[in-house]
């Protein structure tokens, strides 16, 4: 407890965020050795064959190309907390907004291309499976059960109150606080980031590459739970950290059962749209400043 008292806020979300990714990296690690021994032994068992998401195509390359991705999510939160310097007050511009907007689109191109070497694009992410009345039921769905999920968080569990108690204030993230003074051209780019920048290379990245290849060598489950706390740990904030890995095991389980990367994309991009709407309108700024979660991921 001493030691816990010693930090700042900022450095003890940092060590959890860090002992978190480094859980789900060597949980993989140990799973994908025990499910190889278990399907060595016993060759009728094929857990990574549940489910409509084809993982045959991917291969041992794709480990090595899910950590670099894993990496760099995730690096930050891996290396030792270094405190910002009090008298340097950091300035976002425009610029830098769109240069992370566009960090996003160049690894989930990266991300695209590793799999088209070796498998159609299309067909690896089921884009072709183009239902709309499943996928927007999926999604709306999908987003009803996200909902449901933050109320039990918030208000049975009292998951807001917790966090107060031992983290003092919550500390939005830096999008989180331009998204709410944003005016003009900036909230344009945060709008249109946010909405489908976002949904679309996140869901690329994370559903449709590092969920399939860790079903690949696990299962379904462990990949989606895997997958989904990594999800919510890479966002790097404390509060939201539960409910965004409640929504990335939801986001796996809408892609797995509908078979199509549109539906977690949709389901994605109205998450962050209701999100956009709460942030953008300051009537709603302090029934956001008390909630459990301000769901923008």
């Amino acid at each position: 407890m001493e030691f816990i008292a010693s930090l700042s806020a900022e450095a003890f979300e940092h060590n959890i965020l860090q002992d978190v990714i480094l859980i789900c990296i060597v949980s993989y690690v140990f799973a994908s050795l025990f499910y190889g021994m278990l399907r060595a032994r016993s060759r009728g068992l094929h857990w990574n064959q549940l489910g409509k998401v084809p993982v045959d195509h991917l291969g041992v390359i794709d480990i090595a190309v899910a950590a670099i991705l894993v990496l760099m999510f995730a690096g930050p939160y891996l290396l030792p907390y270094n405190p910002p310097d009090p008298e340097k007050k950091r300035t976002i511009t425009d610029s830098m907004i769109i240069l992370g907007f566009s960090t996003q689109i160049f690894f989930a191109g990266v991300t695209c291309f590793v799999v088209s070497l070796r498998h159609n694009v299309t067909e690896s992410f089921g884009l072709y499976r183009s239902n709309l009345l499943v996928i927007v039921g999926s999604a709306v769905a999908s987003f009803i059960l996200m909902l449901a999920s933050m109320y039990l968080l918030d208000s049975v569990l009292q998951l807001n109150d917790w966090l107060t108690e031992r983290l003092g204030e919550r500390q939005f993230q830096e999008v989180v606080n331009q998204m709410m003074s944003a005016e003009g051209q900036r909230l344009l780019i945060l709008i249109i980031g946010a909405c489908i920048v976002a949904p679309l290379c996140e869901e690329i990245i994370f559903r449709g590459y590092l969920y399939s290849v860790t079903k690949r060598y696990t299962g379904p489950i462990f990949a989606a739970i895997c997958t989904g706390v990594l999800f919510g740990a890479v966002h790097g904030e404390v509060w939201s950290f539960i409910p965004l890995s409640i929504l990335g095991i939801i986001l796996a389980c809408v892609y797995e059962f509908t078979g199509s990367l549109w539906s977690s994309i949709l389901t994605h991009a109205l998450f962050n749209g209701v999100s956009t709407f709460y942030m953008t309108h300051p009537e709603y700024s302090e029934q956001i400043k008390n909630a459990c979660l301000l769901p923008f991921c």
